[in-house]
């Protein structure tokens, strides 16, 4: 669901489209608009591998940059401040749980560190 996620916002970033409209909208309801405005025909599946594309684009040039997974945390407030009201008040983020979710989700890009090129992506 992360990996699917991060795809599409990607993606409907990189086209000038709004994110909030991803409440309403789904990988088919852009590709429809892709295609309606571009003239190029463009189905769900591609428009998935364009985000996914960007997504490791994004995070190979972090990872040039020397940025790792030590950087991917949330803010100290987020992690040390206990919410105040709703279900989950009195507690903080738990950063081990959420991460342990995303790798099992396999988001993120699979790369050769030594080389610094992502594995499977074509970059």
């Amino acid at each position: 669901m992360v990996r699917i996620f991060q795809d599409l916002t990607a993606a409907i970033d990189a086209s000038g489209m709004c994110l909030f409209t991803s409440f309403a909208l789904d990988a088919q309801d852009y590709a429809d608009l892709l295609s309606a405005t571009t003239g190029m025909q463009i189905d769900p599946a591609e428009l998935m591998k364009v985000g996914e594309r960007i997504w490791n684009l994004q995070k190979l040039y972090n990872i040039r940059r020397g940025f790792g997974r030590r950087d991917d945390t949330l803010p100290a407030r987020l992690l040390n401040e206990p919410l105040k009201e709703g279900a989950p008040a009195g507690r903080c983020g738990d950063l081990k749980r959420c991460s342990m979710s995303i790798m099992r989700s396999g988001a993120g890009i699979r790369r050769n560190t030594d080389a610094g090129k992502a594995e499977g992506t074509g970059i």
